[in-house]
């Protein structure tokens, strides 16, 4: 950038001849000391009203370059107060930052493009000199101790993609300088103590695919302007004190694939488009104030979902069937809900399941073979989790039980309606460390050994 400077030129003489000899002719002081200064308005007329008798001086302002990278990482090392892997010792006044540990620079002009100090345990704060950083491109700061604010600095990073500050203790709220990052592309604030609403602004970030918000202390509500961010990937704002209801505008994301809003204060129905992202891979809404039905086609309109969350809320309805027909599905979790009906079936066409929880709702059945259903999951040979416990189930416990996978290491079966000795093909799953039946009325001397293995486990 350039400066123009006016620099007076003898360009004048005839203006200069003029007034010279008209003040000569006058002897008054008074009338001369006037005449002097009309000839400095005259001048001053003329080199304003000339603009070609006006030679212009460039001046370069001063650029930021690899000495100022060096003074910011110093900077930033100077705020620094612990380093247990002393990782930084090679940053010193006498080498280039560019042979420095975790600094990475550019081969055209040797300028710092990337800082990784993930993982080093470092306690201290982060130094407003970072924003000196001009041609940055990447900043992982995440697994450290960190304290203090996010520095409003960080706004003058404007190559900036790659934002990690995660699993820190930063406070303060999202400082708005970073909707000047306009290059960003992962934001991840993950696990600090970052209070405050979401700024509506961080949806003019256009080119944003990653947004990690989780595990804060932010309240307010979800900005519906965040559909606009037609690149988002992930959206993370789960275990924070948000409320108000999932805005309905959410329908929009095209390419949405991870939705967690769990643990927070979020009320209403889930929103109908919601269920037209037909993208998402991970849907979660655990641990909110929801009601409502889920739709019993949801596995049909979300055919790529591998994890359902919905614990923890007051949906009403049936397990919708849908979610048994993906067969790529590895996770189904609905407990602690106001579910009823039957278990429907489908689950023998789940061969990648790993979790199936619907525990604690009003699913019932009945009769001896009340709890067939069980050996259902016998060509989900991942299977590590599986509680149906805290319903209104009652029957046998089936001899098949003993096949189901090799790899389940909790069954929670306890709260039903269950009677009858447990089969003695149990042993057969020999990773089991956890057998759940607690709250099963022993009705009958075979209960007994239900209640006794449940003691022996714990």
């Amino acid at each position: 950038m350039y400066d123009k400077l006016i620099v007076p030129w003898l360009g004048y003489p005839i203006f200069f001849r003029l007034f010279s000899s008209f003040s000569s002719a006058l002897r008054n002081q008074k009338v001369l000391a006037l005449a002097l200064r009309f000839r400095c308005v005259a001048v001053l007329v003329f080199l304003l009203s000339s603009p070609s008798a006006l030679p212009v001086v460039k001046v370069k302002a001063a650029a930021l370059d690899l000495f100022t990278d060096k003074e910011a990482l110093l900077s930033l090392k100077s705020q620094v107060t612990t380093d247990p892997s002393n990782t930084l010792s090679s940053w010193n006044n006498s080498s280039s930052p560019c042979n420095w540990t975790r600094v990475s620079c550019n081969q055209v002009n040797q300028r710092v493009i990337g800082l990784d100090l993930s993982g080093l345990r470092l306690t201290g704060s982060i130094s407003p000199n970072i924003g000196n950083l001009s041609l940055l491109r990447s900043l992982h700061l995440q697994g450290n101790q960190f304290t203090g604010l996010i520095p409003d600095q960080i706004g003058a990073l404007s190559r900036l993609s790659v934002l990690n500050i995660s699993f820190n203790s930063i406070n303060g709220p999202i400082p708005l300088n970073i909707t000047m990052c306009l290059n960003l592309q992962i934001l991840d604030l993950m696990q600090n103590e970052i209070s405050g609403a979401i700024p509506e602004e961080l949806s003019s970030l256009k080119n944003l695919e990653i947004l990690n918000l989780g595990g804060n202390k932010l309240w307010g509500t979800i900005p519906p302007s965040f559909a606009n961010i037609s690149s988002l990937l992930t959206l993370n704002l789960a275990t924070n004190n948000l409320g108000g209801m999932i805005p309905d505008d959410f329908g929009r994301f095209k390419n949405l694939k991870h939705l967690d809003l769990s643990i927070n204060n979020l009320t209403g129905n889930v929103p109908l488009s919601l269920y037209n992202i037909s993208s998402l891979v991970f849907l979660a809404v655990a641990s909110n104030q929801l009601r409502g039905e889920i739709p019993v086609d949801v596995g049909d309109r979300l055919p790529n979902l591998l994890n359902f969350n919905f614990c923890i809320n007051k949906f009403t309805g049936s397990i919708p069937w849908s979610l048994h027909n993906l067969t790529n599905i590895q996770s189904i979790r609905m407990a602690h809900n106001l579910l009823s009906g039957y278990v429907p079936s489908g689950l023998r066409n789940l061969p990648e399941l790993q979790m199936y929880n619907i525990g604690y709702n009003q699913i019932k059945s009945s009769g001896d073979e009340g709890l067939n259903f069980l050996t259902s999951f016998i060509n989900s040979s991942y299977l590590n989790f599986l509680a149906v416990d805290g319903n209104l189930l009652e029957g046998l416990i089936p001899e098949s039980i003993g096949n189901l996978s090799s790899s389940l290491r909790s069954l929670y079966l306890g709260g039903n309606r269950i009677y009858g000795r447990i089969p003695a093909s149990i042993r057969h799953l020999r990773s089991l460390a956890l057998l759940g039946n607690s709250g099963t009325p022993c009705a009958d001397r075979g209960c007994t050994d239900i209640c006794s293995t449940e003691a022996q486990a714990h």
